[in-house]
């Protein structure tokens, strides 16, 4: 038998999905309308595994190099980001629904957790889905 827990955990991972595909589009935009950003990003990937390398290689003078490159350009994607308005979490993941960030479930006045609202939607949606009568309410 499904539970109100069980629906709600199975559409977390819908949800994770959606907002991974969210973020790619966002970040995608982004790299569209600043290309140089895009190239600032990935040079500073490729900097940390070097760093790392170097590292490993026991070169703490490359080491450090890496890191002073890697905070120029994290000062120079800082400006660029602050001198064209850019969201500055635009490639982290942002959740959907505010009320309960993403967890299926808000607090409620006297401390006790409730579903989302947002989450009771779908659960009935899901539940009218399978044929599925609801002789109680959601809470």
């Amino acid at each position: 038998m499904k539970t109100i827990k069980g629906l709600i955990a199975a559409g977390l991972a819908e949800t994770e999905a959606a907002r991974r595909i969210r973020r790619d589009e966002n970040m995608s935009r982004v790299y569209a309308d600043y290309p140089e950003l895009r190239e600032i990003d990935s040079r500073i990937i490729d900097i940390r595994k070097d760093r790392l390398i170097a590292m490993i290689d026991h070169d703490e003078r490359l080491a450090k190099r890496y890191d002073i490159e890697e905070n120029n350009l994290i000062s120079k994607r800082e400006q660029i980001i602050s001198d064209n308005d850019i969201d500055p979490d635009f490639d982290e993941e942002q959740s959907l629904c505010p009320k309960c960030g993403d967890t299926g479930f808000v607090k409620g006045k006297d401390g006790t957790l409730k579903v989302c609202p947002a989450s009771r939607q779908s659960s009935r949606n899901a539940t009218r889905a399978a044929g599925l009568a609801i002789t109680h309410r959601l809470r």
